[in-house]
């Protein structure tokens, strides 16, 4: 069983480098930019994950704990689940730096994308990850809301989609700006 387990671990690392190369490959050949966001080509050549990412001021710990407490600390936002990806490596007797993502939602502002489109879900609730490079940088990397839209075809809902995009970069600039 815990053959089977390593195997699965090993297929995903694989299709993660997989994925990165496409990114570096497909980046160099359009010069496209890298500091901010970054673009993974998926399956097909039209689906695409435009990411935002930001370099935190402050430690892993002080990071993720002011993401929280900020996400926490807005009557809007419910956190519907963490994820400590360091933890978990750990228990499959395997070494990662400081990773962890937490899920947080609005139904207010996900349902009518929802009732746009429904397939939309596989990307809700939103999604932060915080993690640590070998350096000791961190970063804060997000799902671009809009190209979301584009990529589930939501049409109409760009005063929600502004209300998310602006959500979801307060909260990252709270994270990562130096206390």
């Amino acid at each position: 069983m815990k053959n089977i387990y390593l195997i699965g671990m090993v297929l995903i690392a694989v299709g993660f480098t997989a994925c990165e190369t496409a990114t570096t490959q497909n980046n160099s050949a359009n010069n496209t930019p890298t500091e901010n966001t970054s673009t993974t080509k998926v399956s097909d050549e039209t689906s695409t994950q435009r990411h935002i990412k930001i370099k935190s001021e402050n430690s892993f710990d002080e990071t993720y704990n002011a993401l929280k407490k900020a996400i926490e600390a807005n009557e809007n936002l419910t956190v519907v689940a963490e994820l400590d990806h360091q933890a978990n490596a750990k228990k499959a007797e395997m070494e990662l730096r400081p990773t962890k993502i937490i899920m947080f939602g609005n139904p207010k502002l996900g349902s009518p994308l929802m009732k746009e489109n429904q397939e939309i879900g596989i990307d809700l609730p939103q999604k932060i990850l915080v993690y640590e490079v070998e350096n000791g940088d961190v970063y804060v990397v997000y799902n671009d809301p809009k190209v979301l839209a584009e990529n589930h075809n939501i049409k109409g809902q760009d005063e929600v989609l502004e209300k998310i995009s602006g959500a979801l970069k307060s909260l990252a600039e709270t994270a990562t700006k130096k206390k």
